[in-house]
């Protein structure tokens, strides 16, 4: 399954459900409803619900529907590399071999010692122990800033970057240089030559963003929480 997360109050869908139904009718948008149900937990569905920045909570969403359905997450702003649409299928197949495949900007690699990973695009198997792990991880980070939150009406700085974004997967999984050794054969990084070289095509529909409210501007002076 690919699929993608989707909340925007006034557009119910994303301007890429329609390129990507076109390859796989399948293709799936899922919202906060269908994840809300998902976490078993009151206390982390409270905190779930309570993010105030769609990013951060999209960072949650995608792990959480990956570790109950597997296929691939892809933005709401990532289309089919139409040009180069036959490369998908053989990316996917190599969830046949690996738990869990991400993806890096090869062309933004300065230092081939430091791997560049993003979280634009995840795939991953159901229930696998990877996504456990990094669910796990980013849900105690939202715990630690939520308890901060909680303690002062005043703005705590964050970094949604490092509490729910692609450094929580980075800090579970790998070293500065690698793949950490007990995960080799269960994750596979895949440095992409260009923004379309795997069969899907970042940034392709980015229509949707509004000045002043994308998450790198939002987390200056937004409290995380609704608290």
């Amino acid at each position: 399954m690919i699929f993608t997360y989707w909340s925007h109050p006034e557009i119910r869908y994303p301007h890429s459900k329609e390129e990507w139904n076109r390859y796989f009718p399948e293709f799936k948008v899922f919202s906060d409803s269908d994840v809300i149900g998902l976490i078993k937990s009151e206390r982390l569905r409270k905190i779930y619900t309570s993010i105030t920045i769609p990013a951060a909570r999209s960072d949650v969403a995608r792990i959480i529907l990956l570790l109950e359905y597997g296929g691939m997450y892809v933005d709401a702003h990532t289309g089919i590399a139409e040009r180069e649409s036959h490369l998908l299928p053989s990316t996917l197949e190599k969830l046949s071999t690996y738990d869990v495949l991400l993806f890096g900007k090869g062309w933004e690699r300065n230092d081939q010692d430091i791997i560049n990973v993003m979280n634009t695009v995840i795939a991953g198997r159901s229930r696998s122990f990877i996504l456990k792990s990094i669910l796990k991880r980013i849900f105690l980070n939202l715990e630690d800033h939520y308890e901060k939150e909680n303690t002062t009406k005043d703005y705590v700085p964050y970094e949604i970057f490092h509490l729910t974004g692609t450094q929580a997967i980075m800090d579970t999984i790998f070293s500065k240089t690698d793949i950490f050794y007990e995960y080799k054969d269960m994750v596979k990084l895949i440095t992409m030559d260009h923004a379309s070289s795997c069969g899907f095509e970042i940034y392709k529909h980015y229509t949707y963003r509004e000045n002043g409210k994308h998450w790198s501007e939002m987390q200056k002076k937004n409290r995380l929480f609704n608290i």
